[in-house]
C-alpha cells in the first residue's frame, strides 16, 4: 500500500509539473489588473514545444513574467526543491518510508546543513539590482499562486495548499542543486578512508586516487569499523532526494573555433546529463527579451539565472566540474561532557541548534543539532543511526563551502548580458561565490572560444580531500579559497577546440587540490572525434552528441576475445562471436547490439570478481559511489596486480 501511495504521488507530481507543456498560446499580463505590479504589458508566448518566450519593456517586469511562467510550468518542482532544502519534505509529503529511505532522516540531514539561515543571510546582503529582480521574480510566482487558487492538481492529492514564495527560497533551491552535484564526494571520502585502514597497503594503492608524495598519510586516528550502514543509509537518502535515484549522471560540452568550423563561425555544444524522472529535468528552457536582456537558454528551476545560454553576442555551456566542496571532519568529544569537543588543545562548547521539523497534520519532530567550527555533527539524532567511528567519543562533522548568495546571483545576471570574454569573466568572478562549480566553455561572435573553471574551491594544506580529516588539531583545516585568477582557464587554444566531460580539469603541477571524481572515457572519445578532421558542421556536432561508441571497449574487448578464444562451451563461444562481430562494426552500440550487452555484463562480472573479496564489508557503499570504478582500467592489463 505504501509503495502504491508513493507511485500515485509521483504520478501526480508529473501531471502537475507538466500541466502547461505542449500548449501553444500567448498570454498578456497588464499593469492595469488588480495586484499585478508591472509598469507595462508583459507578454508570455509559448511556442509549439511549450517553451516560454517572455517579453517586457523593463527588467523588473521581465522577471515578474519569468516567475509567473516558471510557476505555471514547474511550481510543484520548485516547491519540492525548497522544501527539501529547508528540511520540510515530511510537511509536504508525509513521512514516506520505502526500501532504506526515510524522508524524516532526509529532512534531518538537510536541516543540519542550515540552508535556510544562509539563504536569509544572502538575501540580506544582496546587491541592489539582484535584489530588485529576485523580488520581481518572486512576486510573479506568488501572483500565479493567487490566480491558480485551488486548481494545482497535486495539492488536492496532498490535501494542502502551497505557501507563498519567498525570495530566499530561490537560494535554497540553488543550494539543493549544488548539493546534488557534489554529495557523492562524501561517500567516496568515507570509503577511501576505510580502505586506507582495512586493506593491505599494496592493494589499497591501486584503488586510491593519486596522493601527493609529500603529503602526510594519517592512519592511526581514522575510523575502524565493522559496518557502514549509517553512512550508506544517509547517502542513499540524499541520493533519492537530490537526483531521484538516477545513475549515470555526467555532462559533455565543447566548442570548435572558426578555423575548424565549416561555416567559419564557432560552434558550441552542450549535453548536461541530469535526471529527467519522475520530475521534469532540472533545466528550464526559456527566452527573456526586454529591458537589458535578450537571451535564450536553460535556467535553474527556482533560481532566475541561466546556466547555459546565448544572448546574440556570446554563448556558454557547462558541465559539472567535479570539485570537492565538502569534507568529513572527525571530532573528539569530551567523555565527561558530550557538548564539548577538542580543538587545538582546548575543549570547546558545541554550538547547539534546536529545530522543529514539521510533519503532516500539525505534528512536529524536535531535533537538536550540535555544530563544531567545521560544521554540523552527523550523529544518531541526525542520520537515524550512528555513523561508525573508532571510539564512542568521536563523531563526524560535515563542512560546506561558504557562500555569498547575493553576489552569486548578480554574477549570473552579468554573465547573461555580457558581450565578450572580458565581461563574461567579470560575471564569473561573482558567480563563483555560490554553491556550484562548473566547467564553462565559451564562444563569441568574434570567433573566440574559451574555458574557465568556476567555483568555490577550498584550499587544503595537505592537498587532498578524499580522506576524512582530523578536526581536533586544526592542522587540516581549510585555509581559504582558490583565487579566481588561479582557477584553470584557457582562451583560444592552439588546437582550435575545447571540450570537457567531467574529466580532470587542471594541469600537472597545479598547486591546489580540486577533486578525485574524474572520468576519462567520454572525453577521450570526444577528443578523438574532434581531432579526426579539419572542419566540422552543426550536423557533425549533433552526430557526436548522439555517439554511442564506448571508448574503453576498443582496449578491453580485444583482450577479452583473446582470453576467451577457443573456450569449449557453446555459450562462451557465442559471446566471443558477438564481441567479434561488434568489434568489426566499430563498437557502435544500439538497443539491439548483442556485443555491447555482452561487454557490459562482462565488465560487471570483472568488477565483482576483482573487488568483492577485498571490499565485501563495504560493497554497498563502494558500488554505490564508484570507489572501485576509477581503478578497474588501471589494473585490467596488469596480470601481476594483487587485486586480479
Amino acid at each position: 500500500m505504501k509503495k502504491a501511495m508513493v507511485g500515485l504521488a509521483m504520478m501526480a507530481i508529473c501531471l502537475s509539473s507538466c500541466s502547461n507543456w505542449f500548449v501553444k498560446r500567448t498570454e498578456w499580463i497588464s499593469g492595469q489588473g488588480s495586484g499585478y505590479p508591472v509598469k507595462a504589458r508583459v507578454e508570455i508566448v509559448r511556442d509549439k514545444d511549450g517553451t516560454p518566450h517572455i517579453r517586457a519593456k523593463n527588467d523588473e517586469d521581465l522577471f515578474f513574467g519569468l516567475g509567473y511562467a516558471m510557476a505555471q510550468d514547474r511550481f510543484f518542482q520548485l516547491d519540492l526543491f525548497r522544501k527539501a532544502g529547508r528540511g520540510e519534505l515530511c510537511a509536504l509529503l508525509g513521512r514516506i518510508k520505502f526500501w532504506k529511505i526515510d524522508f524524516l532522516n532526509a529532512d534531518k540531514v538537510l536541516r543540519a546543513f542550515n540552508y535556510k539561515a544562509r539563504a536569509e543571510a544572502g538575501y540580506a546582503k544582496m546587491p541592489a539590482e539582484a535584489k530588485s529582480l529576485l523580488d520581481a521574480y518572486s512576486a510573479g510566482i506568488n501572483r500565479y499562486l493567487r490566480d491558480s487558487g485551488d486548481t494545482i492538481p497535486v495539492y488536492h492529492f496532498l490535501k494542502t495548499r502551497p505557501e507563498p514564495w519567498r525570495p530566499e527560497d530561490s537560494f535554497i533551491c540553488a543550494d539543493v542543486f549544488g548539493l546534488g552535484m557534489v554529495y557523492g564526494q562524501l561517500g567516496t571520502e568515507y570509503y577511501y578512508t576505510r580502505l586506507m585502514r582495512e586493506l593491505d597497503p599494496e592493494k589499497a594503492k591501486y584503488i586510491l586516487p593519486e596522493y601527493p608524495a609529500d603529503a602526510p598519510v594519517v592512519l592511526k586516528d581514522l575510523p575502524v569499523v565493522k559496518n557502514d550502514q549509517g553512512m550508506a543509509d544517509m547517502l542513499n537518502a540524499m541520493k533519492w532526494i537530490l537526483n531521484l535515484g538516477a545513475n549515470g549522471l555526467g555532462s559533455n560540452n565543447w566548442a570548435v573555433g572558426p578555423e575548424k568550423s565549416a561555416s567559419g563561425a564557432p560552434i558550441i555544444s552542450n549535453d548536461p546529463h541530469v535526471p529527467i524522472y519522475p520530475l521534469p529535468t532540472y533545466w528550464y528552457l526559456c527566452q527573456l527579451q526586454g529591458g537589458s536582456f535578450n537571451i535564450i537558454g536553460m535556467m535553474f528551476p527556482g533560481l532566475p539565472a541561466f546556466g547555459a545560454a546565448y544572448n546574440g553576442s556570446i554563448a556558454w555551456t557547462l558541465t559539472n566540474a567535479s570539485i570537492d566542496q565538502m569534507d568529513i571532519f572527525l571530532e573528539k568529544v569530551n567523555p565527561a561532557n558530550p557538548n564539548q569537543y577538542l580543538y587545538k588543545g582546548e575543549w570547546k562548547d558545541f554550538k547547539i541548534r534546536r529545530e522543529q521539523i514539521p510533519l503532516k497534520r500539525g505534528k512536529s519532530f524536535r531535533l537538536e543539532i550540535r555544530e563544531s567550527v567545521h560544521g554540523p555533527v552527523m550523529d544518531p539524532a541526525v542520520v537515524g543511526q550512528n555513523l561508525p567511528v573508532k571510539d564512542a567519543d568521536q563523531v563526524f562533522t560535515i563542512k560546506l563551502v561558504e557562500v555569498e548568495m547575493g553576489n552569486f546571483l548578480q554574477g549570473y545576471l552579468d554573465m547573461a548580458r555580457a558581450k565578450n570574454w572580458e565581461m563574461f569573466q567579470a560575471g564569473l568572478k561573482n558567480m563563483i561565490q555560490g554553491p556550484v562549480a562548473w566547467n564553462h566553455v565559451f564562444a563569441d561572435q568574434s570567433g573566440n572560444i574559451g574555458y574557465w573553471l568556476s567555483g568555490r574551491i577550498p584550499i587544503r594544506p595537505d592537498r587532498q580531500g578524499f580522506l576524512a580529516r582530523k578536526g581536533w588539531t586544526g592542522d587540516q583545516d581549510w585555509t581559504g579559497y582558490v583565487p579566481f585568477s588561479d582557477l584553470p582557464h584557457l582562451f583560444n587554444p592552439q588546437q582550435k577546440y575545447l571540450a570537457t566531460a567531467n574529466n580532470r580539469n587542471y594541469p600537472d603541477g597545479y598547486p591546489y587540490y580540486l577533486g578525485t571524481e574524474y572520468y576519462v572515457n567520454r572525453i577521450a572519445r570526444i577528443d578523438e572525434v574532434l581531432r579526426s578532421k579539419e572542419k566540422f558542421s552543426v550536423a557533425d556536432m549533433e552526430k557526436l552528441q548522439l555517439d554511442t561508441v564506448p571508448f574503453p571497449a576498443r582496449k578491453m574487448v580485444p583482450v577479452i576475445i583473446s582470453d576467451l578464444a577457443g573456450a569449449p562451451d557453446r555459450e562462451t563461444a557465442k559471446a566471443v562471436s558477438a564481441l567479434t562481430e561488434w568489434q568489426a562494426q566499430g563498437y557502435a552500440s544500439g538497443i539491439d547490439s548483442i556485443g555491447a550487452t555482452v561487454f557490459v555484463m562482462i565488465q560487471d562480472q570483472i568488477n565483482t570478481l576483482t573487488y568483492d573479496d577485498e571490499l565485501k564489508k563495504m560493497s554497498t557503499g563502494a558500488n554505490l559511489f564508484g570507489v572501485t570504478g576509477y581503478s578497474l582500467e588501471r589494473i585490467f592489463y596488469d596480470p601481476n596486480n594483487p587485486l586480479v
